[in-house]
């Protein structure tokens, strides 16, 4: 490989070896990251189980999207309402785990995934609860990350 060749990325984990269009938890490198959230729509996408109709979220401050799994979706709804549509404009902060899965993983799996960790635009902590089907609820709580939006009147 040339040492000249300028449009060429380091790879920091497998997955950006492998990258598409889809934000994953390996490139969190371990920290929290707040997003605007710019469309929500469902997109018809091929997995190892064939093809499966997905819910998907693209962003501001980047070019990848997010396939929102209803755990993640649960807890959007629960900070800002049904109406997906509503959801345009609102801050998520995410953050990446291997404890909440609907389906845990092995110990010493490396595999991790994003949860919503809360968000900006909430004054107040949130009890989010989730029944995956066939498994224990899972409990979490949504928190307030930083500060508000500024409003029109302060910008």
């Amino acid at each position: 490989m040339s040492d000249n060749n300028n449009s060429a990325k380091e790879a920091h984990t497998f997955d950006d070896l492998y990258s598409n269009r889809f934000f994953k938890a390996s490139q969190m490198q371990g920290r929290n990251v707040t997003l605007t959230i710019a469309d929500v729509w469902t997109e018809e996408l091929e997995g190892e189980k064939g093809a499966d109709r997905k819910a998907i979220l693209a962003f501001r401050e980047t070019d990848r999207q997010l396939v929102l799994p209803k755990i993640n979706g649960v807890c959007i709804r629960a900070m800002f309402g049904a109406n997906v549509k509503d959801w345009a404009g609102k801050r998520v902060t995410f953050f990446p785990t291997d404890k909440l899965m609907p389906m845990p993983t092995a110990r010493g799996s490396d595999r991790i995934c994003v949860r919503v960790f809360g968000s900006p635009d909430i004054s107040e902590e949130q009890r989010v609860e989730y029944s995956p089907p066939r498994r224990r609820k899972i409990i979490m709580t949504m928190h307030p990350t930083g500060k508000p939006a500024a409003t029109t009147e302060e910008k």
